[in-house]
This record gives C-alpha cells, sequence and structure tokens, in this order.
C-alpha cells in the first residue's frame, strides 16, 4: 500500500511538472513570436453573432466550415429569416453545409496553395494563435499578394481585413552576438533594425554594439501610419469575435459539455463523501 502511495505522488508530480513548463511555451508561435491572449466570448451570443457575420462576409470566398450546417447557426440567436436574408449567399437550403464557393485549382493558381477549411483551425491552431495572425498582417513588396505575416512567415494569404485596420509600419529589432567564422568563438555583437513601411518597403539597418549580448532577441513592434475605418480598440475587437466564432464552430457543444463537466464533478464530489461516510462507519469498530 505504501509503494502504491508513493507511485502515485510520483507519477502526480510528473504531470503537474510537465503542466509548469508547457504553459508559457503554448504561449509562443513556431514563430517564436509571443503570442497575445484571445479575449473569451464563447458565452456572448452577440459577439459570436458579430463573428458569424465576418466569417461570411469576408472569409467564406476563399474559406469553408464544411464541418458546420447553416441551420447550426440558429443556436447563436439567429433566426432562419435573418439567416437566409444575411447570411446565405452560395446556399438556398438551411441545412447545407458552409462551403465556399472557390475551387482548390483556383486557390492554388491564386495563392499558391488552397486555402484550407476553418472548421478546426481554431483547435489545430489555438485561440491565442489566430487572434495573434489577424493582427499581424503587414505590407511586404517583396511577396507576391504585398502582404506578409509575423505569425505566419510568408503566408499567401492577402489581408482582408486591411481597409479596417489601416497602414501600419512594422519595426523588428534584432540583437545577436557575432561569431568567428573559424573558432565560431564571440567575438561582438550586432544590432539589426528591419522597417517595412505602409507600402511595403523595407529597409535594414545594422550597428555593432559595445558588447555582445549574452544571448539573441527578438522585438517587433507596429505603428499606425493611415487609419482603417475601425479604431485600434474596434479592429481588435472584430478579431476577437471572429476568433470566437470560429472557437465555437469547431466544437459548438462546448458550452454545454463544460456545464456538464460541472454537473457531473459535483456528484462526484458527493459519491467520494458518501463513499467516504460508508467508510468511517465501516472500519470505526477496527479503529
Amino acid at each position: 500500500m505504501e509503494s502504491l502511495r508513493q507511485s502515485l505522488k510520483t507519477a502526480m508530480r510528473s504531470v503537474l511538472t510537465a503542466l509548469a513548463f508547457s504553459a508559457p511555451v503554448a504561449a509562443i508561435a513556431a514563430s517564436g513570436v509571443q503570442l497575445d491572449r484571445a479575449p473569451s466570448l464563447l458565452h456572448d451570443r452577440v459577439a459570436l453573432q458579430r463573428g458569424a457575420a465576418l466569417f461570411v462576409n469576408h472569409c467564406m470566398g476563399c474559406h469553408g466550415a464544411s464541418f458546420l450546417r447553416y441551420n447550426k447557426l440558429q443556436e447563436l440567436g439567429i433566426s432562419e429569416a435573418v439567416l437566409k436574408e444575411n447570411l446565405m449567399f452560395s446556399a438556398t437550403k438551411t441545412g447545407e453545409r458552409m462551403l465556399t464557393t472557390m475551387s482548390a485549382a483556383a486557390g492554388r493558381q491564386w495563392f499558391g496553395a488552397t486555402p484550407p477549411d476553418l472548421s478546426l483551425v481554431a483547435r489545430s491552431r489555438g485561440e491565442d494563435w489566430l487572434y495573434t495572425y489577424l493582427r499581424g498582417f503587414y505590407r511586404d513588396s517583396t511577396r507576391p499578394t504585398g502582404w506578409n505575416n509575423t505569425v505566419f512567415p510568408n503566408v499567401g494569404m492577402p489581408h482582408v481585413l486591411y481597409q479596417y485596420q489601416g497602414g501600419r509600419e512594422l519595426t523588428i529589432d534584432e540583437e545577436k552576438p557575432v561569431l568567428d567564422e573559424k573558432t565560431q568563438k564571440v567575438i561582438g555583437g550586432e544590432k539589426v533594425v528591419t522597417v517595412f513601411d505602409e507600402n511595403g518597403e523595407k529597409t535594414v539597418k545594422t550597428e555593432k554594439l559595445a558588447e555582445a549580448p549574452a544571448h539573441a532577441s527578438h522585438h517587433q513592434h507596429f505603428a499606425a501610419k493611415s487609419a482603417g475605418s475601425k479604431s485600434a480598440l474596434e479592429y481588435d475587437q472584430m478579431s476577437a469575435d471572429l476568433v470566437n466564432f470560429l472557437s465555437w464552430a469547431g466544437e459548438p457543444a462546448q458550452d454545454k459539455r463544460f456545464r456538464t463537466g460541472v454537473w457531473v464533478l459535483g456528484y462526484l464530489v458527493i459519491l467520494f463523501a458518501l463513499a467516504y461516510a460508508m467508510k468511517r462507519a465501516f472500519w470505526k469498530d477496527i479503529h
């Protein structure tokens, strides 16, 4: 019994350690960019309705959500009449799947790759990744579409929400130690500043540092240059609405699952209390 108890403690300690180390890593994209926390609006029906409208009007020209049917949107409080009038542009029946009208061949020809289906993108990429991605576009004249992204470098997708966000300038500051080509020893340091202006023109400035940095660093920040139709706060809200709709689309039943989970955990707590009381009653004469 004692050995079993020690084994359980060791296993629990290993799980907690793994969770502690995995939490900060999850906040960093594969490109090394720190991800911004996406606001959770899954309980806000109005926000989800706004996200559904954004998805249909700005995303479905290239992307679909084939695991979702239009009538499922009625769970968000959207009536069938409103659904048919405002959200069904390429379908006639509410029971149809939410498919894009773009063919795979056309997608490959225009963007170099077929735009992916977005049914499960929030579950595969994560909400924070999507939120940072939608707010990470910048002009890059070297790209075929004229756009690039800090989270997804050399992405084939243009910035379809540019009219709302407006023009921005991206500045990337990098500090790194300089190594000798032969000995690979640190012989100094340098700072590289890369700027993409709102027209996508790239300028790079390099300067030597008085002291070599202990490790390489990478920082980037945006500066607004021309106003869009939305303020920065309003555009962030639009991005959050779209991300939360995609999160809901990946698992429409998740809110119900969370509520059911609370009841199940409550039931288990009560069952544990009854089982413990019964154990005390059985063993009271022995102890």
